[in-house]
């Protein structure tokens, strides 16, 4: 099982993203500086340590924004799933979770079976092992 941790500070996740996305996250990331800048620390710096791919068929089965991800709450013991958006799309009610979310930077890049840790804006320590992702998004 592989076991990633983020540390919103030093701390670096073996992610795989697609060259396409990570041109609009790491805009999405700049653009958060002033408003959110842990937020945007936090995933700057799973950014740096993601590896791009340029080939789609690398990322099936890997979290990217549009994937729908079954995860289990490994702190609190509960499944949900939903799909990883951009913050405008977001709507928890429609289990639509921001990439800008604790659990959205976390697992963005990951497959099935990662044990990904964060930490909520709350301040609570969580883990969460993806039990599934589905839905691999189409290239824009």
């Amino acid at each position: 099982m592989n076991t990633n941790t983020l540390n919103p500070t030093t701390e670096r996740q073996d992610a795989l993203i697609s060259a396409f996305e990570m041109t609009r996250l790491a805009a999405l990331a700049a653009s958060a500086r002033t408003s959110l800048p842990d937020v945007a620390a936090t995933l700057r710096a799973k950014l740096d340590g993601a590896r791009v791919s340029q080939s789609d068929e690398l990322l099936q089965g890997v979290v990217q924004i549009g994937s729908k991800i079954r995860v289990r709450d490994l702190t609190i013991g509960r499944e949900e799933t939903f799909r990883l958006v951009y913050p405008e799309a977001a709507d928890v009610a429609t289990s639509q979770y921001s990439v800008l979310s604790p659990l959205g930077i976390a697992l963005l890049g990951v497959t099935a079976n990662t044990t990904v840790q964060f930490r909520t804006r709350l301040g609570e320590q969580r883990r969460a092992l993806v039990l599934n992702v589905e839905d691999q998004p189409a290239k824009i």
